[in-house]
């Protein structure tokens, strides 16, 4: 049986604040009143791709992660579970039995073997790794402090047409990119840079199946800047199920009364 380590996700530090983190995790549009034709143009397909992904209520699904950071791999296979409300909880079973539950204020990182819950705070990981914990986002938010702009259509990789968004946080110069396919609205890929243009993130979709009438990515491809240089990973969702109930005790953590708990991130 593999040994337990303690959670990648605080091992790492991507070098972000909370608020690149909901930047990196909603979708954002602002819709201006006065704003040229392309610009309305662009606001019209946003709404169209916001309203067809929140199609999109829950998912179910078989996830396979590897994640490429200091010369080392790590792999992790387990069950996937996600709802609209931000909610998510992973059963892994390799490379051992571990439990993760995201709760509005933490993430819960539960070790079988050794009886050891890590609680980390949602502040602290958005200065973890957390995009290399990927997790299709259901509910596109919408934070209307940030500019938005319509760049126009041009080619992702050799022969996929995609529109061409950014998004900026004026307080601290944060920019999204985000290109979503002309063909059929699919998103293909999201950069988050710094006020001086550096890439901090980029995440890339791929493999899209239908399942049912909907469209979902069944790769993702995510690379962050950490401390010590950048980190790739590899998520593969298969077997998916999207839009079937989830209990709301599904998204709790019941544990042994010996199991020893560690905190980060508490003031």
């Amino acid at each position: 049986m593999a040994a337990e380590r303690r959670p990648f996700l605080y091992s790492l530090h991507v070098m972000f604040t909370n608020k690149i983190l909901k930047i990196f995790i909603s979708t954002f549009v602002v819709f201006n009143t006065t704003v040229s034709f392309s610009q309305t143009a662009g606001n019209d397909i946003l709404e169209k791709f916001i309203k067809k992904s929140n199609n999109i209520t829950s998912i179910d699904c078989f996830l396979e992660q590897i994640i490429y950071e200091n010369n080392t791999i790590e792999k992790y296979k387990g069950r996937y579970r996600a709802d609209y409300k931000g909610r998510f909880r992973i059963d892994y079973i390799e490379p051992s039995n571990q439990t993760v539950v995201s709760t509005k204020n933490n993430l819960l990182w539960y070790m079988h073997e050794s009886h050891i819950l890590y609680v980390i705070k949602n502040d602290l990981s958005a200065s973890g790794n957390a995009a290399l914990l990927h997790q299709p986002k259901i509910s596109l938010g919408i934070d209307r402090s940030l500019l938005s702009r319509y760049l126009g259509i041009w080619p992702v990789g050799f022969f996929t047409l995609a529109h061409h968004f950014i998004f900026i946080d004026s307080k601290n110069g944060i920019k999204l990119e985000m290109a979503i396919s002309v063909h059929e609205l699919k998103l293909l890929k999201k950069r988050i840079l710094d006020r001086d243009g550096k890439e901090i993130m980029k995440e890339i979709y791929g493999d899209y199946q239908h399942i049912g009438s909907l469209l979902f990515p069944c790769r993702v491809d995510v690379y962050a800047r950490t401390k010590n240089g950048y980190a790739r990973s590899i998520s593969l969702y298969n077997n998916v199920q999207l839009n079937i109930p989830l209990r709301d005790d599904l998204f709790k953590i019941r544990v042994p009364k010996e199991t020893r708990v560690l905190t980060y991130g508490a003031k």
